[in-house]
């Protein structure tokens, strides 16, 4: 808390208060067609701007209104209302959220989409993910989110295998918010902006403290379902500060969470399971123009930590092989560190009216910094069966793995945007990839956009996309938990979408059919002696369907509809569900504005043991309600999952004999106020 007062009172030295200024609810979104909205730009797909009607990608696009209306607090729970994107609660870490793309699902970490936020990646650069950013990433920060689905590499390179999430944060704001709700959950969360001369300042920070829900639990370590009582309590401080001029961007990103109890690497151990992660960026860019091409250079550098403790043996297991005899179980304190260095250099060449060309190349380091862990017992010798093992009783001894090999990425990438006709847009793209000491890739691109008529718009787009593995699947070959390994091949994904688009003044629909053809796919399995490991799967192929169609009810109201479906579910797809839909209803009759949020989640499978198990579908129900007090003040209630409905999350491993709770029913009341 003595930190979360320091950047307070830094916050409001820094920036002054001043008249009150406009509302949230923004009255000229109502006033907006359902054209209108769907051109809204867009700009991950192609990185120029483009409108969803012109993007050669599937891609949902919220902005920071409509997202104000739901009862959403983070971007994982905003993601379950997007076609094809579905989230899930992690058995490794109590304080990540899993996510996943039309149903393709790697291990408990979302390492096949991209989280870019202003133009920078946030995906960690050991473990190739951002579940833990994902959870906690407050909606309230996001001006635009595009979610794109399907392959990205031509542009991105390894990691955007299945999508990418582009987030636009909010700027030139200042505003506060603070919510309380149930659980003792308290959480502030600021924008603050100035200028001066011919510079911005834009300061986001945040905070948030939750006791967390209390769950029964079953104790895997004795086979007893719903025997343990366990809470979910957990802190998450943040900070993103940008300085910049029309030119020039400097940005420093900062942030952490730390929980406690629930489950840490899949099993429960009230009062010593805990997990912190945090990362801290440093960033900047640099536009400029040479001639007819428009260009800017960007460098990063990023730093992820991770500390785990959990429980590995039930008590008195190691009683007669260890030296002296204790009865205590084997337990875990790990430390995870990396480092990456990201350079961008991208051009935009506007040959002619009709005609672009983009094209650049990336260069990243990944570096694993520190990797140890320390037991109470000699973990080394349990490993490799040398009887008696010794027993430290305190956490003392630290083995330390060997830093695996730096991770040089290089990617060379370049497309062309060429309009034929009114009626006809045309993608070309390629990207060629070099991620040692894994081979190298070619990921090609073509897209095809006909507008038939005044209502309707055809898409026919193929991609190919590709993932290397990261640091912690080639680490570790010889762990008892989850195990690497070093001769891992890339992950390939070749993919066709046809993309129907049909709108009217109070109706769009846009319809969309894929088919994915996977080559090498990473996968998790369950070795013979019962442990998590990775390895290269066989050749699969998957089709689906995804839909989305908002309707004008009135000029005060709308509606909008999400469904997705795997027609065709390869066999490792399990653990995600087949079928998820989304129905939502918003109104406003000035000075109120509501919203009800439904969310349906078909059946999914788990593995407990040698057996699979089923998880029931669910229907979960949340809305929302505000209320403008003033022209600077907005109240909102808020219920998620109003009917308290009981649903799990898939584990990736096979020690829990029940499916990962969720949430259940929580309230909360929010204040929002703005200044100039």
């Amino acid at each position: 808390m003595t930190r979360l007062v320091y950047i307070l009172c830094a916050f409001n030295l820094t920036f002054s208060y001043g008249t009150l200024a406009y509302s949230e609810i923004d009255e000229s979104l109502f006033d907006l067609s359902l054209q209108e909205l769907l051109n809204m730009r867009v700009t991950g797909s192609t990185l120029t701007e483009q409108t969803i009607n012109t993007a050669p990608s599937a891609v949902t696009v919220f902005d920071t209104e409509f997202i104000s209306s739901l009862g959403v607090d983070y971007l994982h729970e905003l993601l379950n209302y997007v076609a094809g994107f579905q989230s899930h609660r992690s058995a490794d870490a109590p304080n990540a959220v899993g996510y996943s793309a039309r149903g393709r699902r790697n291990g408990n970490q979302s390492k096949e989409i991209l989280l870019v936020v202003d133009g920078q990646i946030l995906n960690d650069p050991r473990t190739g993910s951002a579940n833990g950013t994902v959870r906690f990433f407050n909606v309230h920060q996001i001006e635009r989110v595009e979610v794109i689905r399907g392959p990205g590499s031509a542009l991105y390179g390894s990691g955007a295998y299945g999508g990418v999430i582009n987030i636009t944060t909010r700027k030139q704001e200042n505003h506060w918010q603070i919510q309380a709700g149930q659980h003792d959950r308290l959480a502030l969360s600021g924008n603050a902006y100035r200028s001066f001369n011919n510079w911005q300042i834009n300061m986001h920070v945040g905070y948030q403290d939750d006791q967390g829900e209390q769950y029964q639990l079953d104790d895997n370590f004795n086979d007893n379902p719903g025997s343990l009582k366990t809470l979910d309590p957990l802190t998450k401080s943040d900070l993103h500060v940008t300085l910049n001029n029309p030119a020039t961007t400097l940005g420093y990103l900062y942030h952490d969470t730390r929980s406690k109890g629930f489950y840490s690497l899949e099993a429960i151990s009230n009062g010593f399971n805990a997990n912190q992660t945090s990362m801290q960026m440093l960033y900047g860019k640099q536009e400029f123009s040479l001639r007819e091409v428009d260009a800017y250079l960007s460098i990063a550098l990023t730093q992820a930590e991770q500390h785990i403790d959990a429980q590995a043996t039930a008590e008195g297991d190691l009683f007669a092989i260890s030296s002296p005899a204790s009865n205590d179980a084997l337990f875990l304190k790990a430390y995870l560190k990396s480092h990456s260095l990201r350079f961008n250099w991208h051009n935009n060449w506007q040959l002619k009216q009709d005609t672009s060309i983009q094209f650049g190349l990336n260069w990243q380091v990944n570096d694993e910094v520190t990797s140890e862990a320390a037991n109470n017992f000699n973990a080394d010798q349990l490993s490799s069966n040398e009887f008696p093992i010794d027993y430290f009783g305190d956490f003392s001894n630290v083995s330390r793995a060997d830093p695996q090999d730096r991770q040089k990425v290089f990617g060379l990438y370049g497309q062309s945007i060429i309009k034929t006709s009114d009626a006809n847009q045309f993608n070309l793209g390629v990207r060629f990839d070099r991620n040692r000491p894994a081979q190298s890739h070619l990921s090609p691109r073509v897209g095809w956009v006909h507008q038939i008529n005044h209502e309707q718009i055809f898409k026919l787009l193929y991609g190919e996309a590709f993932r290397a593995a990261s640091l912690n699947e080639t680490a570790n070959p010889d762990s008892p938990i989850l195990r690497g390994s070093e001769t891992l091949d890339n992950e390939v994904v070749k993919t066709l979408d046809v993309i129907y688009l049909y709108q009217q003044s109070e109706v769009n629909l846009q319809l969309g059919l894929f088919f994915n053809a996977y080559s090498n796919p990473i996968v998790v399995e369950i070795s013979d002696d019962n442990v998590r490991q990775y390895t290269n799967g066989e050749e699969s192929s998957a089709r689906g369907i995804e839909a989305e169609i908002n309707y004008a009810l009135t000029s005060a109201g709308n509606l909008r509809l999400s469904y997705f479906e795997m027609v065709n579910q390869p066999k490792e797809f399990f653990r995600e569900a087949k079928r998820q839909a989304s129905f939502m209803v918003n109104w406003r009759q000035h000075p109120w504005q509501g919203n009800v949020a439904v969310i349906y989640g078909g059946s999914k499978e788990m593995i407990s043991g040698s057996e699979q198990l089923t998880l029931d579908d669910y229907v979960m129900v949340s809305g929302k309600v505000k209320y403008q007090v003033s022209s600077a003040l907005t109240i909102n209630v808020q219920i998620k999952n109003s009917l308290d409905e009981q649903y799990d999350s898939a584990p990736q491993g096979n020690r829990l004999i029940e499916g990962i709770p969720n949430p259940g029913r929580e309230a909360s009341f929010q204040l929002n106020y703005r200044f100039d």
